[in-house]
Parts: C-alpha cells; sequence; structure tokens
C-alpha cells in the first residue's frame, strides 16, 4: 500500500525552479542597488567568503544580520561542514505566498486533505492504493 507521502510527493504543489542566478547577474543587481560598482561588489562577496572561511575555521561561527548564521561542524567521521541557519526574518518574509512572484505547479491542490489525496492517487493507482 501506498503512503500519503508517496501522493503528496507525486500530485502535491510544489515551487517550480527557474534558471539558476549566477555570480554576474546578482553582482549587476547588487550593484544597481548599493550604488556600488561591479569590481566594488566581487571584492565584498570575496572578503566575506574568506571572512566565512577564516572565522569558521577557528571554531567560531559568523551571524550575517538578516541572512542568518554559518557555523562550523564536523561529522563523526571527522569531516568539516559549514551549517547555514537562515536568519528568521528572512524565513517568516520568504515564506509569505502572496509575495511569492515564482511559479507553482499543482497550486489548486494547496491545501488538500489526505482524502482528496487518497481520490486522486487511488483512481490513478488501483493496484496500490493510499493508506491513511
Amino acid at each position: 500500500m501506498a503512503k500519503i507521502v508517496q501522493a503528496v510527493r507525486v500530485y502535491g504543489p510544489k515551487l517550480e525552479r527557474s534558471t539558476m542566478v549566477e555570480i554576474d547577474e546578482l553582482v549587476d543587481w547588487m550593484a544597481r542597488h548599493t550604488g556600488l560598482n561591479k569590481s566594488e561588489v566581487v571584492a565584498v562577496m570575496a572578503e566575506l567568503h574568506d571572512g566565512l572561511l577564516f572565522f569558521n575555521r577557528t571554531g567560531r561561527s559568523v551571524k550575517l544580520p538578516d541572512v542568518g548564521v554559518f557555523s562550523p561542524g564536523m561529522d563523526r567521521d571527522g569531516g568539516l561542514r559549514i551549517h547555514f541557519r537562515p536568519d528568521p526574518r528572512l524565513r517568516r518574509k520568504f515564506g509569505d505566498r502572496n509575495l511569492y512572484n515564482g511559479r507553482i505547479k499543482n497550486k489548486v491542490r494547496i491545501g488538500w486533505s489526505n482524502a482528496e489525496y487518497k481520490a486522486l492517487w487511488d483512481s490513478e493507482h488501483a493496484e496500490d492504493a493510499l493508506e491513511i
């Protein structure tokens, strides 16, 4: 028997990701919005990269206001990692669906109940009924 998570994964609403923003586009956007020129933006981003590495390598977390916290970590095999925890305000601001400008696949299914997913799943997968 299929599980509800399978039905939601197949039929549920999800963001349709667009093309990745590459560094040139981000630098252009930042230059237009800050008054810095492109080379200054690139230099600041390079220094931010180096600063994150420097402080995380000394065991210190780096907090960027309105962005989040970059913290050093280690897995059980001794592999080093950088963990990122988004700023709560950034998460809240992004979380307002009314301000999202991208495309949402299966948008009409936002808020569907398990019973509605079951009916759709079962109609298309009679051999593997959904268990709820």
